[in-house]
């Protein structure tokens, strides 16, 4: 199922695409929030824990050694932000949560 939608996506897109099946490793938990991954292929929409394909470097598409799977989570979480942009988000709201309340 990732790989039949791997497939459209790029397609769609038209990024490259070079996946087999044997390259896509389903972990027990994602790799990014630790969550415990449930498949839910049984026609079921799918939930924070789903395994989803992420692509390292979006524009290098669905090919060998640039897709992770992870929690759906995760990669709504990643998005289309870079890591530096990630850095500031987290940097900023860790920053907010420790200041003395005030108005906004």
């Amino acid at each position: 199922m990732l790989l039949a939608g791997a497939k459209g996506r790029a397609r769609r897109s038209r990024l490259p695409f070079d996946l087999r099946e044997e390259d896509i490793v389903i972990p027990v938990r994602c790799p990014v929030l630790g969550l415990r991954i449930r498949h839910n292929w049984n026609g079921k929409a799918p939930t924070d824990n789903s395994p989803t394909l992420d692509r390292l470097v979006p524009s290098r598409g669905y090919t060998r050694g640039n897709v992770i799977v992870v929690s759906m989570r995760a990669n709504r979480l990643r998005s289309d932000g870079l890591p530096f942009e990630h850095r500031k988000i987290a940097a900023y709201y860790q920053k907010r949560l420790h200041a003395p309340s005030r108005k906004v």
